[in-house]
């Protein structure tokens, strides 16, 4: 028996030498086959695989120079010697490209900004935009995007305007700036900024214009303490040629350049305590390749971006869907071939505010718990004024109190209906609380009974009149989107286009 015993231990041992053996001649004959590629086989790969990826990411994208997922999607790699190289560490490999477009993008932080326009030297205006294709050393995944490097205005000068020897694997010791990552589709993904080769703080994205973010920044600090948000500037210059460089050749010629504007935008930066071994690189939308966008959301969404909660939002819709009044709104996007560019969550929401519709169309909630009926039918109220009024009418902050009424009086009559014209108090008038009129408030109810026959049928339309008259008490009143929180709105400009559209077609279709 204990012969036997050691007889099996004995081949046990011998079969886990073998199977090391094995793995180990695999994972050798792996590493040599990633060391031993050649310039043109590695830039090869990366090519082909950035073609394979731009074409699914990039398909209908906005191509308007105005925006920054414009300027990054109209760009493209330069596949020269003296442009694309290769570079590794023990982890990844990676191929990099510079990238240029038939305009001349050059992303400026505000200090190196404000020495151009005092200075007009056209030393201070640099940034590089790289493609990155990047290759795990043990798994083979690749990775595409871009990265652009800002440098701060003493690196500038203290490189003597040389500032580019920075990779994505290796940066200078002494670089301080920021570095920027973008999907090949434009969008911002992430970033951080470095003070003498030290990452300083992460950097997140904002959807707001610039207008709200002016208004909310005194609320959004108290959840962020150790967040700010910071402008950042983008130069266009449309010529005819330009200068190339990279840290290796510089080949200028440039021409007369016809065209100059700037566009700011605003991202978050946030202080970083403690610094992690994956922080400074690339990081992807979270979960998006586990979880993709179920068939029902697939008419209104093309990217998921909450991970599994995509689940939940899918059984909000159905539920939401199954209202007629949902229905139709459904259906006049799809038949409009309208579709939001994602659904995402954004921490950094104002406090009170649960979700929202972006002027880049992405739908955006708190978080998971955020995720619920109520949130979902106002939203979608939202999605539907996009498709049918346009990004400006929906997403510009002049048309904010009036957008935000016309979502509200949608609501009310279905709310007034459903309780059969009787509100039992004051917190149903769901824009009329905490200090709102009492006669303004009753004003509106008898407008509701009106239009509402009494709260037994939806209306065909409201009139211009009326629904002018009660914007006018919404805008001075509500604490949210009105006078109060900044907004300032004629009613006379306003007449309810979007919300008598989908009434009329209630009126024939959900009797």
């Amino acid at each position: 028996m204990k012969k036997n015993v050691l007889t099996f231990i004995s081949f046990i041992i011998g079969v886990t030498i073998l199977l090391v053996a094995c793995y180990e001649e695999l994972d050798t004959e792996r590493s040599k086959e990633n060391v031993f590629m050649t310039y043109e086989e590695e830039v090869t790969a990366a090519r082909e695989f950035y073609e394979s990826m731009r074409d699914s990411k990039t398909r209908g994208v906005d191509a308007d120079f105005k925006t920054e997922s414009g300027m990054i999607a109209n760009m493209e790699p330069l596949w020269g010697k003296q442009f694309a190289y290769r570079r590794k560490n023990k982890k990844i490999r990676t191929v990099e490209a510079v990238m240029d477009g038939s305009k001349r993008v050059v992303f400026m932080l505000p200090e190196v900004r404000e020495k151009y326009k005092q200075t007009k030297d056209s030393r201070y205006k640099q940034s590089m935009t790289r493609l990155v294709v990047t290759t795990d050393l043990g798994t083979g995944e690749q990775q595409a995007f871009t990265m652009t490097i800002m440098p701060d205005l003493d690196y500038l000068e203290k490189t003597n305007f040389k500032p580019f020897y920075n990779t994505y694997v290796q940066k200078d010791k002494d670089f301080s700036g920021v570095i920027l990552f973008h999907e090949l589709d434009g969008y911002f993904a992430n970033g951080w900024r470095y003070s003498d080769g030290r990452i300083t703080h992460s950097i997140e994205g904002t959807t707001f214009s610039k207008e709200e973010i002016d208004r909310y920044k005194a609320q959004t600090r108290a959840t962020k303490e150790e967040c700010g948000l910071v402008d950042y500037y983008q130069l266009v210059e449309e010529c005819k040629l330009w200068c190339y460089k990279n840290e290796f050749i510089e080949v200028c010629e440039e021409d007369y350049c016809y065209t100059y504007w700037e566009y700011v935008t605003s991202k978050w930066e946030c202080r970083t305590v403690e610094v992690n071994e994956s922080d400074g690189g690339y990081k992807p939308p979270v979960d998006t390749k586990k979880y993709g966008v179920p068939d029902r959301l697939a008419s209104f969404f093309e990217k998921n971006e909450i991970g599994k909660g995509i689940s939940k939002l899918d059984e909000l819709f159905k539920d939401m869907l199954d209202k007629c009044r949902y229905s139709q709104m459904g259906a006049y996007m799809r038949e409009n071939e309208f579709k939001m560019h994602g659904v995402r969550y954004n921490g950094d929401l104002p406090m009170g505010v649960n979700g929202g519709v972006t002027s880049g169309a992405y739908l955006e909630f708190r978080d998971e718990s955020a995720l619920k009926s109520t949130t979902v039918e106002h939203e979608f109220f939202h999605m539907y004024q996009y498709a049918y009024g346009g990004p400006e009418y929906c997403t510009d902050v002049a048309n904010r109190t009036a957008r935000e009424f016309e979502r509200q009086v949608f609501g009310d009559i279905t709310l007034y209906i459903e309780k059969k014209g009787r509100f039992e108090s004051k917190e149903d008038y769901t824009w009329g609380y905490n200090g709102f009129p009492y006669r303004e408030c009753e004003a509106y109810q008898d407008w509701l009974c009106e239009i509402t026959n009494g709260g037994t049928e939806f209306p065909a339309e409201v009139d211009v009149v009326g629904y002018q008259k009660c914007l006018s008490y919404y805008s001075q009143y509500n604490i949210a989107s009105g006078i109060k929180a900044g907004y300032e709105c004629n009613a006379s400009n306003f007449e309810p286009d979007c919300v008598n559209y989908i009434l009329g077609v209630m009126y024939v279709n959900c009797k």
